[in-house]
């Protein structure tokens, strides 16, 4: 295709902006309506965000929606396939799906109890996005990102017909990816084997192991400044006591002497979370707890 067929990024980015807008203000409105139903789905509140968004691109992006979904109707973009026709629901579906997959899943899932697996989660995820941000940067020749070369799916300006097939693109990236793939695999090997993650590694499933109530650790922070860790826990149901639970925690990770750049940490900062969160809104009730060794263990 000549270059005049497709339109600038910047418009490109401007048209999924506003359709990141009007999604987070649909499940916004959903969240809100249904949030004991959330809260009750418990860990994978998560996926529904991930089905309404890519409902809503899956079903614009289609000949439903004649290619567009509203950012790409007021930027006068559209999709299609290589023979320059709307995509099938089903297609469109996978393209959105592809395109959402890494944020979502990096936010919602986490592998800890087998680390070969854990790495696996992390080079797969991180792959994806970089590789999205990649080739939406510098495939100058079909301007296609990942989602679109998989599918042999294009963006081109609305009043564009395509009378010719459009040769696909994806194997002739094949090895950009692997590059990638490679680099990122290294650094995540070499990473989970320093002490460091060693000792982040151990403190987050040592909390599943100790408390039942623990839906997920969202993050596992070492914060190098006040020589402390940062855990932010969700929680699976909403407890008679925050601050017992934040206690078992803390016992557990000082019973377990988390040792970070070659000392052992002895304060922690918990903050616990119960609500729910469909990625694109949550609503959390939040408590947060300091804790140190001598205090917890009357030493």
């Amino acid at each position: 295709m000549k270059k005049k067929y497709f339109p600038s990024r910047l418009k490109r980015f401007l048209a999924f902006l506003l359709d990141i807008v009007i999604l987070c203000f649909i499940i916004f409105i959903i969240g809100k309506s249904g949030k004991n139903i959330w809260i009750s789905i418990g860990k994978w509140d998560w996926i529904v965000g991930f089905l309404v968004s890519i409902a809503y691109f899956g079903l614009f992006n289609s000949a439903i929606g004649k290619g567009k979904t509203p950012g790409k109707r007021l930027f006068k973009i559209k999709v299609v396939n290589k023979k320059g026709r709307y995509l099938s629901v089903t297609r469109s579906v996978l393209r959105a799906a592809i395109l959402f997959f890494p944020y979502f899943f990096s936010t919602g899932l986490i592998i800890l109890h087998y680390k070969t697996l854990f790495r696996i989660y992390l080079t797969i995820i991180i792959t994806m996005v970089i590789s999205l941000l990649y080739f939406f940067l510098f495939n100058n020749k079909s301007h296609q990102s990942l989602h679109d070369l998989i599918l042999n799916t294009y963006v081109v300006n609305e009043k564009v017909k395509v009378d010719k097939k459009i040769k696909a693109e994806f194997k002739n990236y094949l090895k950009h990816l692997a590059i990638i793939t490679v680099i990122i695999f290294t650094g995540i090997l070499i990473y989970t084997s320093t002490p460091v993650f060693s000792g982040i590694y151990q403190g987050m499933t040592s909390i599943y192991e100790v408390c039942s109530n623990v839906r997920y650790v969202n993050s596992f922070i070492y914060d190098d400044e006040t020589d402390t860790i940062v855990v932010e826990v969700c929680l699976k149901e909403k407890p008679e006591s925050y601050k017992e639970i934040a206690r078992q925690i803390a016992r557990s990770l000082f019973k377990n002497k988390l040792v970070i750049h070659g000392h052992e940490i002895k304060k922690i900062k918990i903050k616990l979370k119960y609500g729910y969160n469909l990625i694109l809104y949550n609503e959390y009730i939040t408590r947060t707890f300091y804790f140190d060794k001598d205090e917890i263990t009357g030493k």
